[in-house]
């Protein structure tokens, strides 16, 4: 009687397929402690590059010219038929610094409007306000105008 191969042993067998198996196990557990170090190497010599953001769009340049800023860029002071108080109060609003313009009153030849300016920006406008008006009760009625 022939005896077949197919007999087992109670020995265990390893074949090529279970080396490799065993070594490819052995081997991540062994390099992992060296690839940690490498990779904590590598984090401390890593530096961040932050990303250019998108341009933005900055907006045209405010206009020089201030009737194009303002709507009314002088102040009316009032209107003087006594040349004497025009100067007076001419005086007074130049020496507090501001520019101080003076037009005949329609057709009235005797009239003089008092006006101060022309200012580039509201701002500007209302706190010189705020200082005429302080600077006599009577200046009270001042107010914004286009001309």
């Amino acid at each position: 009687p022939q005896s077949s191969n197919s007999e087992t042993s109670s020995v265990p067998q390893t074949t090529s397929a279970h080396r490799e198996s065993a070594a490819l196990s052995a081997e991540p557990a062994a390099a992992e402690p060296a690839a940690a170090a490498q990779n904590a190497v590598a984090a401390q010599d890593t530096v961040a590059i932050p990303r250019p953001r998108p341009a933005q769009r900055v907006a045209a340049p405010a206009p020089t010219r201030p009737d194009a800023d303002i709507a009314r860029p002088y102040i009316q002071v009032g209107t003087f038929g006594s040349e004497a108080n025009l100067q007076r109060l001419t005086g007074e609003l130049s020496n507090i610094g501001l520019a101080v313009v003076t037009r005949p009153f329609g057709g009235n030849a005797q009239l003089t409007r008092l006006l101060v300016g022309p200012f580039e920006d509201v701002a500007a406008r209302d706190g010189a306000l705020q200082r005429i008006k302080q600077l006599d009760r009577s200046l009270a009625d001042a107010y914004p105008v286009a001309r």
